[in-house]
């Protein structure tokens, strides 16, 4: 650990907490939903009020905005590389991780997505919709929660294990097959921003595969 007083140590994870509370928590009100409107207002909302609180507490807002140089990243053609590997590894993922696992535990999968209707909402929401999922948990789960835990753990290792970890948990009501999918690809994720500290590439990323997901299997 980096020497630095527990009161800050304390205070720095007490308000990771409370950043973190609106995307634990909206599952709970998604779980019986099979209106879309309800489910994707709810998770505007809780998305929305995420940000807001990043941007709200000074000790998140200064993680938020922090970088670091990058380390041996080859700009735009490693973002571009990056998006690219992400989604091949999601695809990977989720045929040899996710599906089997969701088979295997079914009872444990506590909501689904309804179909987006009528059209007009359904295009909104991905592009729109999927670029403030994309943004939010990106900088929440990488830019931030790397660089608060980067203030007291000296592991890079250690940082990517933990930020997956939470990441995969924040999707408890889609599965024990996607909490580890996720998971798997928090891993990823995270490793690629330490060495990017760029917020676009892995918002771009996200994005790609959160529409390839959701997006074109309804086109």
């Amino acid at each position: 650990m980096v020497d630095i007083p527990r009161s800050f140590i304390r205070r720095d994870f007490f308000f990771l907490t409370v950043a973190f509370v609106p995307f634990f928590f909206n599952d709970f009100f998604f779980i019986g939903l099979t209106d879309p409107i309800k489910v994707l207002g709810i998770d505007y909302v809780t998305r929305i009020l995420g940000i807001s609180i990043l941007l709200f507490i000074p000790t998140l807002r200064l993680a938020a905005f922090q970088r670091q140089n990058p380390n041996e990243w080859r700009g735009a053609a490693g973002s571009i590389l990056f998006v690219v590997y992400a989604v091949f590894i999601t695809w990977f993922v989720i045929f040899a991780v996710e599906l089997p696992l969701d088979r295997a535990y079914p009872s444990w999968n506590l909501f689904s997505y309804p179909k987006i209707e009528p059209p007009s909402l359904f295009y909104f929401d991905i592009s729109m919709g999927l670029l403030l999922v994309a943004i939010s948990e990106e900088l929440l789960c990488r830019v931030v929660l790397f660089n608060v835990l980067n203030r007291h753990i000296k592991s890079h290792l250690l940082i990517i294990v933990i930020s997956a970890a939470i990441f995969g948990l924040m999707h408890w009501s889609k599965g024990v097959g996607n909490m580890a999918s996720t998971t798997l690809l928090g891993i990823f994720f995270m490793w690629g921003y330490i060495k990017s500290q760029s917020l676009k590439t892995v918002v771009a990323a996200h994005f790609a595969i959160d529409f390839m997901v959701f997006g074109l299997p309804n086109l």
